[in-house]
């Protein structure tokens, strides 16, 4: 269950051999590749032979040219020390840091004897191995939702995944797949056009780094949008980083490598960029320290709107925005409950086989060009609809005003109305209040027109128009869709 990938067919003597690189489960976190061969002799094929002295990078090209009866073989090589090795485990020690960066990369060209075989790598027993996630080759995984909504809204929504790790990521490499893998099963399977990763990029070199870039804006193409993107290693709540601008991304990493504390590197990220250049979108897991923590009641404080207009509703950790979801942390339902106006998107995260919760994670932009200035803005402005499964289209107005939008109504009486689209049947649909179900509404059609009047008493609250649908067979749970909130506030009565 290690793929061959950057398959090369050499000829030698006039039989075929075939040269590929494969990953090594080595220790744990490893970001291990080695050049191995399989040749024919004849009658049968051989058992993969190793012919790279040192782990080569994934993805980036290498060359095998006959000479005689040797090759002379160009390899792109790194050195990466993994967290722990084999000799840790066994003397029980503690990881050094988590994961472990690149530290060394060169090219080399050798020659080498056609029969070359370097001998296995030590691999760690089978019970300290992982999984290696491999994506479902189906059709139809989330197909276009049909146009219906009314004229008030935008002309085009348009889908990318906020939250997505390649192996460059170093984290789980093994099983995230290459970056060329997944911005194509986003581009030609899902159908997206906003392209962004979430790379672990402390852990990258300088030359990963501008790989990561350049390799990111070939993928997106020229009818793409790009959103530079990171999830930098810090102490705090999960936190991504987002810039339409090349050049302010560059910027950004400099923030995050010169500081080791979430709250040092948001302060200085909104000193830096004040007039909305870069937005950073926090995560539910992981811990925290003091009031960072996820689960401290005291989080909801840290928020920093000029810089975090949205935060992250669903990836393939569940869904926590509704009451009781997998005993979860309240995220970001306890920020939403707390004052905090800000926007929902969604992601998938890395490629975790053992979850059954959320796949797919999608962002869902309401935007009237095809842009990345409207992306941008329809980020801050609450323009967006969170999902998982699969595409469900949810346009929603309050008072006239849409999705995202602060409003005072008139008298006590809440009144919302909404369109919904989905190439499947919708199941239901429902309101949330402040976190709380306000009752399932039965559709079985792929279009539908609802209306919800509700009197949530005096106070500040918040709304999501939230659906389900059927999605793909080949998936374990209906798609799950969310609107980002309108933002009620409710006078007492005089």
């Amino acid at each position: 269950n290690e793929p061959a990938v950057q398959p090369r067919v050499v000829l030698t003597g006039g039989r075929p051999a075939v040269t590929f690189r494969r990953f090594i489960y080595c220790a744990p976190r490893p970001f291990a590749w080695h050049l191995e061969v399989i040749r024919f002799d004849g009658r049968n094929w051989t058992l993969p032979a190793r012919i790279s002295r040192h782990q080569q990078l994934p993805e980036v090209d290498y060359a095998i040219v006959p000479v005689g009866s040797d090759w002379c073989v160009g390899f792109t090589n790194c050195e990466h020390r993994p967290p722990l090795t084999p000799e840790d485990l066994r003397e029980g020690r503690e990881p050094r840091c988590m994961p472990g960066r690149v530290h060394r990369t060169w090219v080399s060209l050798e020659r080498l004897p056609s029969d070359t075989d370097l001998g296995p790598v030590a691999c760690l027993p089978n019970h300290t191995q992982d999984h290696y996630a491999i994506s479902l080759g189906v059709r139809d995984l989330a197909p276009e939702p049909p146009r219906f909504a009314p004229d008030s809204a935008p002309r085009h929504l348009i889908w990318g995944d906020l939250h997505q790790h390649t192996l460059w990521s170093k984290c789980i490499a093994g099983i995230d797949g290459t970056r060329s893998e997944n911005l194509r099963f986003q581009r030609d399977v899902l159908g997206s056009k906003v392209f962004t990763c979430g790379e672990h990029t402390t852990m990258m070199s300088d030359a990963e780094f501008t790989y990561y870039l350049d390799q990111l804006e070939a993928e997106a193409g020229r009818d793409g949008i790009v959103l530079y993107g990171t999830e930098p290693w810090s102490l705090g709540h999960d936190t991504n980083f987002y810039t339409p601008d090349r050049e302010v991304f560059t910027r950004v990493r400099a923030i995050y490598l010169r500081h080791c504390s979430l709250e040092a590197i948001l302060t200085e990220v909104k000193r830096q960029f004040p007039n909305r250049e870069v937005a950073c979108l926090r995560h539910f897991h992981g811990g925290g320290e003091g009031r960072w923590d996820t689960r401290s009641p005291e989080v909801v404080t840290t928020h920093m709107p000029e810089i975090e207009p949205a935060m992250e509703a669903m990836q393939l950790r569940g869904n926590v925005l509704m009451s009781g979801a997998d005993g979860l942390p309240a995220f970001p339902r306890n920020f939403l409950n707390a004052g905090c106006r800000i926007g929902l998107v969604g992601g998938t995260d890395h490629s975790n086989p053992n979850s059954v919760r959320n796949h797919l994670g999608l962002t869902g932009f309401w935007v009237d060009e095809l842009t990345p200035e409207a992306v941008w803005s329809a980020l801050w402005n609450r323009r967006t609809i969170t999902m998982s499964n699969g595409k469900c289209a949810i346009w929603a107005e309050c008072e006239g005003q849409p999705i995202g939008s602060g409003i005072a109504p008139k008298g006590r009486e809440v009144h919302i109305k909404a369109w919904l689209s989905c190439a499947r049947p919708i199941t239901r649909a429902t309101l949330l209040r402040d976190g709380e179900v306000l009752g399932w509404r039965e559709v079985d059609s792929p279009t539908q027109e609802l209306e919800w009047v509700d009197d949530p008493g005096p106070g500040t609250h918040w709304y999501s128009v939230t659906a389900e649908a059927e999605s793909s067979p080949d998936l374990p749970r209906p798609i799950l869709a969310h609107a980002s909130p309108f933002f009620i506030t409710v006078q007492e009565a005089s």
